[in-house]
């Protein structure tokens, strides 16, 4: 299974790093740091469930300021639950914007600096519009700097230099990530990112996904994702426990019903395979640990508005593969085209001969959901396929990439000092669905 492993979660780290981290939950605005009483008075987000687009146009400070949002045609405009909030430092609204819900009229808002001289009037408005077949920034080539929950930016150090991560998208909105913020938070003093932009993220072309065997914290393997990395200890994994997909809210919305997936792609398993322990695998076990790494890619249809705690998958296209795929020297045209199609309902005995791994529960048991309330420890999700997927809505869509199959049992194939690569190394780009 593909991984959103990350240094702090490793056995022998473990009980160190949460003496580290204090978790702090805010209901309002953030504070991004105290330099005097600040006179901003903007909107950074408001997030409303369900949400196709977001735009904020904030303007002067003595502007009115706007919100526009789109959702699907299937959502009632009067029914809406709104997810995030973040404003400029200290400032406050002028009623709890998390109690909003009905938003068949324009909303009006008023927010106030933080030195409360400075008034600002926000509209808020809720629209409808047609559902994109489309997940935006798929090709990978157009990336911005990645970004924590509460609005910061994700910096590291490698070399002794100090380096910024980066997410697929543009001003600040992306429904992609990765788990650059743990692998930018290591107490090992090795911090290097396990995903991003090739060659440069001013010129970016593709994804570039590694397994990486770090000093202390052993195999971390590389992923992208749709979805939010959630690091916060209210989601922590148990201490001594493999399940670090505790912290990863994975899934964003999504309306429409694809017949295949395509990219390209190219992938060169690492020259050794190494466990959770940071052991060379040499001999096949009755465990079924394998030899030789493999690299991931699926995407999830699932109808998610049920009962809490269950998901419906509608619909899966799933692949992997342990070979060497396509020239990693050769930039362009070394890329292979690769296309998966969507299986609805629950696969036949034929494609689960054929991919033991697309089932429920997937080969080993390793494909997990959780839900993320605000305030309470992240809850597994019963997935059950959907009796009538032609008939089923899709409300979301999981897309995801990894270098290592297994990485969230900390395996994955590395190389020897002197390699050209790191690991397992997945280069991808142009996604996109076909209908």
């Amino acid at each position: 299974m593909p991984t959103f492993v990350f240094s702090f979660c490793m056995k022998n780290m473990y009980r160190t790093i949460l003496c580290c981290l204090v978790a702090v939950m805010i209901t309002g605005c953030f504070d991004s740091g105290y330099f005097g009483l600040s006179d901003e008075a903007n909107i950074l987000a408001f997030d409303i469930e369900g949400q196709l687009s977001n735009q904020i146009v904030p303007g002067g400070k003595d502007d009115v300021g706007e919100v526009l949002i789109t959702i699907p045609e299937i959502l009632p405009v009067n029914q809406l639950k709104v997810t995030k909030v973040l404003c400029t430092q200290l400032a406050q609204f002028s009623m709890d914007p998390y109690s909003l819900s009905d938003f068949s009229q324009e909303i009006e808002l008023t927010l106030t600096a933080e030195n409360t001289k400075v008034h600002k009037q926000w509209r808020i408005k809720v629209v409808h519009g047609a559902a994109s077949g489309q997940i935006p920034f798929s090709s990978f080539n157009i990336w911005m700097p990645a970004k924590k929950q509460d609005g910061s930016e994700i910096t590291y150090k490698e070399d002794g230099v100090t380096k910024s991560a980066y997410f697929p998208g543009n001003g600040g909105i992306s429904p992609w990530q990765t788990s650059a913020e743990a692998n930018a938070f290591s107490l090992s003093g090795i911090n290097t990112m396990t995903a991003g932009p090739q060659p440069s993220a001013s010129n970016a072309a593709y994804a570039r996904l590694e397994t990486i065997h770090k000093s202390i914290t052993n195999v971390v393997a590389g992923a992208l994702f749709t979805g939010n990395f959630l690091f916060n200890m209210a989601y922590a994994p148990a201490i001594g426990t493999n399940e670090p997909r505790k912290m990863i809210n994975l899934g964003t919305p999504f309306y429409a019903k694809p017949k295949a997936a395509t990219m390209k792609l190219r992938y060169r398993p690492g020259d050794i395979m190494m466990d959770g322990n940071g052991e060379a695998i040499t001999v096949a076990n009755a465990d079924g640990r394998p030899l030789q790494d493999s690299c991931e890619m699926y995407v999830l249809l699932h109808n998610r508005n049920t009962e809490q705690g269950t998901f419906i998958r509608v619909a899966a296209a799933h692949w992997r593969s342990g070979e060497h795929i396509g020239d990693m020297d050769d930039d362009a045209s070394g890329f292979v085209e690769i296309t998966v199609p969507f299986v609805y309902g629950e696969p036949d005995a034929t494609t689960l001969a054929e991919k033991p791994y697309s089932k429920i529960g997937g080969q080993r048991g390793e494909m997990t959901f959780y839900q993320h309330p605000v305030s309470k420890e992240s809850k597994p999700v019963k997935e059950i396929y959907a009796s009538d997927p032609a008939t089923t809505d899709v409300d979301h869509i999981t897309v995801l990439f990894s270098s290592s199959v297994y990485g969230d049992f900390y395996w994955g194939g590395v190389n020897e000092a002197g390699s050209k690569f790191r690991g397992s190394t997945l280069d991808v780009k142009d996604f996109r669905l076909t209908y």
